[in-house]
């Protein structure tokens, strides 16, 4: 299996992100990103600990949760660490 492997600067800290066939691993010293959406519907989990998610106008915790397609929203872990998986797009 091909694997991707990013180091991604130009944000406070570092983000470490691993591209797999069927999931995206990322691992972020970069704890608040900003409200987004785009054409992929996902699923992410924190892999160390509760998400904090905004999506719309809810804000609420959770271990995982799953993001519609075209819905606003952010979602970070305190420990930086956190599962994607993406459904489409």
């Amino acid at each position: 299996m091909d694997v991707l492997y990013v180091r991604a600067m130009g944000v406070p800290g570092m983000t470490d992100i691993l591209f797999e066939y069927d999931h995206i691993l990322i691992r972020s010293e970069y704890r608040t990103p900003d409200i987004h959406k785009h054409l992929a519907a996902h699923m992410v989990f924190g892999i160390r600990g509760e998400l904090t998610c905004v999506v719309g106008d809810d804000k609420f915790k959770c271990r995982g949760a799953f993001i519609a397609s075209d819905v606003e929203h952010t979602i970070y872990a305190e420990t930086g660490d956190l599962l994607l998986l993406r459904m489409n797009g």
